[in-house]
């Protein structure tokens, strides 16, 4: 199920969730005219009426007989249905359709040029039938606006072509009606998919960037449950794409900065603690054995908690607590030197970006310093810790509206 229009990764992981993607759109026929389509078709019914108006007033001049004057009426009212046929192929219907819905116009206009020069026969009638052409050619009016002026017959009993095509078309619409229905559901069923595929490819293009940008590269391939965890996190496009980056550097020893990067960032800054790769750091196990919540002093439960090491400016693990508010994380990436390491324990929220992100590790993040007697035991165990962070944002949000109001004043 690969999809086209999608440009190559650098990361093989992105291109294998994209592959795994279902785009597949229902292939339609069919165009859309619109009121194109409208004019169109309502154009030919006029031409035809016009048409067949000029013609038997010709022959009627010249005494032509009734029964050959009607012959020809029909054969113009086939000819046209032929247009008609084939402007129903440029519309893309098929030819059982398109034979189908041309010979209800055709026959709808024959039955009623029938039934009108019986009803001229009676007075009565014929001005009944007079009335119906007049409504006829107001009803092409209102359709073609400006345009029927200069088209329609301005009177005329002839009325079988205007209105043998108005029924036709309600007869195409309960004939058809299942057909139709199905289309507009295909077209958006379509729609939708489209949608879903572009925004897709925007949160893919958003990590790309990312990645790219901060000189991440891959350290090996995913296993099929971490692919597994990563396509459904990928595919959510309700989550933010920045959760699926930190899902990504939450992976042990998947992705790293480029070796260059790590070199340039030393010779940038020679008095800064020489920082090895992740992929050489040390992985600890840390253990926080209760996890409150500040505002309340309840557990914190089902709650999916990351792990971003200061020394290496990146988050470094994921776990998700239990309903006791223990929580595990079994591979902590640390610096090897003898030094200390800040950590800290970021709570997930829905719609993580970079700027809300980081303002979390800097300012509501409750923080762990990693010894060298953790690093020995290759442990870490927190009896406790408090987490603020899920009210401290919403707080300092309110404080800043404060602020800002009576400022204003």
């Amino acid at each position: 199920m690969q999809n086209d229009k999608q440009a190559h990764s650098p990361y093989t992981t992105l291109d294998f969730c994209y592959s795994q993607q279902d785009f597949t759109q229902t292939f339609i026929t069919r165009k859309d005219l619109g009121n194109v389509g409208t004019f169109i078709n309502y154009s030919m019914a006029i031409a035809q009426a016009g048409s067949i108006r000029l013609l038997d007033d010709y022959m009627e001049s010249y005494d032509i007989p009734k029964n050959l004057r009607r012959f020809y009426r029909h054969k113009i009212m086939v000819n046209f249905g032929v247009f008609s046929f084939l402007f129903k192929k440029v519309e893309g219907k098929d030819n059982e359709r398109a034979i189908k819905e041309a010979g209800f116009e055709v026959g709808s206009g024959i039955i009623i040029d029938i039934v009108s020069e019986q009803a001229a026969k009676n007075k009565t009638i014929k001005a009944t039938t007079k009335a119906v052409s007049r409504f006829s050619m107001a009803m092409a009016g209102r359709i073609l606006g400006s345009y029927a002026g200069s088209v329609v017959p301005i009177a005329g009993t002839i009325i079988g072509a205007i209105v043998g095509g108005w029924i036709a078309g309600k007869i195409e619409e309960w004939w058809f009606s299942d057909e139709d229905e199905a289309l507009a559901e295909a077209r958006a069923e379509n729609e939708r998919i489209e949608k879903l595929k572009q925004a897709y490819n925007l949160k893919i293009d958003r990590i790309n960037n990312y990645l790219i940008t901060h000189h991440y590269v891959e350290l090996r391939v995913l296993n099929e449950s971490e692919a597994e965890i990563f396509c459904k996190e990928a595919s959510n496009l309700q989550s933010s794409y920045f959760k699926t980056i930190l899902l990504m550097l939450s992976f042990p020893n998947y992705l790293d900065k480029d070796e260059k990067e790590y070199k340039k960032s030393q010779e940038k800054n020679p008095t800064k603690i020489r920082i090895q790769p992740v992929a050489d750091a040390l992985k600890i196990k840390v253990q926080i054995k209760k996890c409150f919540l500040s505002k309340n002093g309840e557990f914190l439960k089902n709650k999916e908690i990351y792990v971003y090491n200061h020394r290496f400016d990146r988050v470094v693990a994921k776990a998700i607590s239990d309903d006791e508010g223990n929580v595990v994380f079994d591979d902590v990436s640390v610096g090897k030197e003898n030094t200390i390491d800040k950590i800290s324990f970021i709570i997930d929220r829905k719609n993580f970006n970079e700027e809300n992100f980081y303002e979390s590790v800097l300012k509501y993040a409750p923080i762990f310093n990693v010894q060298k007697s953790h690093k020995q035991k290759e442990q870490a165990l927190i009896n406790r810790m408090y987490f603020s962070f899920t009210t401290t944002l919403w707080f300092s949000f309110r404080i800043k509206c404060f602020r800002k109001f009576f400022n204003f004043f």
